[in-house]
């Protein structure tokens, strides 16, 4: 048993299956599921994400079987890849500039992932209907509550506001009045001194309630 475990181990709790899927994949369309995705242009967590919410069609489980097995999920990977080839058969991969100002705001989300984790906020960080956006949250009270959301405009500057929405997908460009300029610095910042300032004059939570990123790295992560 221990040499099965050994040889079948992974670095990250409950990626087992997901390995074993990719590998069915690999056996049954000749291709590894990594080479699909590069073909795509399908390379960043945050390209995962919006192929990941893509809907398509629905499966069963084989007889007596209490989850799908390797096969059906790995029949469901190609469903997936299908139903984004349909919905963009002439999809050009992302410029160099795009990827670059994707990395620079990765890397601010751990940042202020940080500062928030060390004062208790909770993190949202915005998907496909408002990329490049994050909203840091405190909520102990109706009167002891603030929400900071920042988001990276097309214009590569970042900007603020203060509203009480702490979902920043339902935020609005136009709703972004306070400038920070274009330095991830300024960001981290300014976030950091109205989180201490919050902090000072109210406490702080027990516990940090949530982390929802789009890239699941930070949450893997070891302490």
């Amino acid at each position: 048993m221990w040499d099965w475990i050994r040889a079948n181990g992974t670095s990250f709790y409950d990626t087992f299956w997901k390995l074993r899927t990719q590998k069915e994949y690999e056996f049954t369309y000749h291709k590894t599921y990594i080479q699909e995705l590069e073909e795509r242009d399908i390379l960043s967590p945050r390209d995962f994400s919006i192929l990941m919410s893509i809907p398509i069609g629905r499966s069963i489980n084989h007889f007596a079987h209490p989850w799908k097995n390797d096969s059906t999920n790995a029949g469901l990977l190609r469903m997936r890849l299908e139903a984004f080839d349909k919905r963009s058969p002439n999809r050009k991969p992302k410029s160099k500039a795009f990827r670059e100002k994707e990395e620079k705001f990765d890397k601010l989300v751990w940042e202020l992932c940080d500062i928030a984790k060390k004062y208790h906020w909770d993190v949202w960080e915005g998907r496909t209907s408002n990329p490049f956006s994050i909203t840091l949250n405190s909520f102990m009270t109706r009167e002891k509550q603030k929400t900071i959301s920042i988001k990276l405009g097309k214009d590569n500057q970042y900007r603020a506001c203060f509203k009480q929405e702490i979902n920043p997908n339902n935020n609005k460009a136009s709703e972004y009045t306070i400038e920070l300029g274009k330095e991830e610095k300024n960001v981290a910042d300014f976030v950091q001194k109205e989180v201490e300032k919050f902090t000072k004059q109210n406490g702080k939570k027990e516990k940090q309630d949530y982390v929802f990123t789009i890239n699941p790295m930070y949450r893997l992560r070891k302490e």
